[in-house]
């Protein structure tokens, strides 16, 4: 809130080689709201491999909550990384989003950037959308389950699946290299 601090840091800022990328994840914390800093730690993140991104998907998700705008350096930057390899860390910051969309004070933001990766995600669109249906079908089946007495369960659960068209060959949400080729319910 210091506007000689800023100068400073922003001075500094310029006059620092890059970080590595794992240090450079501090400066995405609430502590640094300033957005030339936040800009310079998205920049110290590019030599990160597809693998890093992926495995580091949640973290960069939840520090896109301390970004003042939608449109951000991070966000970018991750927009940039998951449309560059769409089935690793395309799919990873898909259903990151989508895990926090349910937070009332984030929704907006994460639907929207969930929503520009699905418009131009191209084939890997068709596989998201069957993914989401799935995990719609089953959240109903949970849901109704939840309301039908213990002893009854099992078998209500066997009815509800063995009643609800699941399409072919899905890939798991959580592990996209594991594909569900048919889902049978023995009678």
């Amino acid at each position: 809130n210091n506007a000689d601090n800023v100068r400073e840091i922003h001075y500094l800022l310029d006059q620092w080689s890059k970080l590595e990328p794992y240090r450079a994840l501090e400066l995405l914390d609430c502590k640094f709201a300033d957005e030339r800093v936040r800009t310079f730690a998205v920049q110290c993140l590019e030599p990160l491999s597809d693998a890093e991104m992926e495995e580091l998907m949640l973290q960069f998700v939840q520090v896109l909550k301390y970004e003042s705008y939608h449109d951000s350096s991070l966000a970018r930057f991750l927009l940039h990384r998951a449309l560059r390899n769409k089935a690793l860390v395309g799919h990873a910051f898909f259903w990151n989003l989508r895990g926090e969309i349910v937070v009332p004070e984030f929704s907006e933001r994460f639907a929207f950037l969930a929503e520009i990766y699905l418009r131009c995600c191209e084939e890997h669109r068709g596989e998201l959308v069957k993914q989401v249906e799935m995990v719609s079908k089953l959240n109903r089946i949970a849901v109704a389950i939840q309301k039908i007495p213990l002893g009854k369960r099992n078998d209500a659960l066997r009815k509800q699946l063995q009643s609800t068209h699941f399409k072919k060959d899905v890939q798991l949400p959580s592990s996209p290299a594991v594909t569900v080729h048919t889902l049978e319910i023995a009678k």
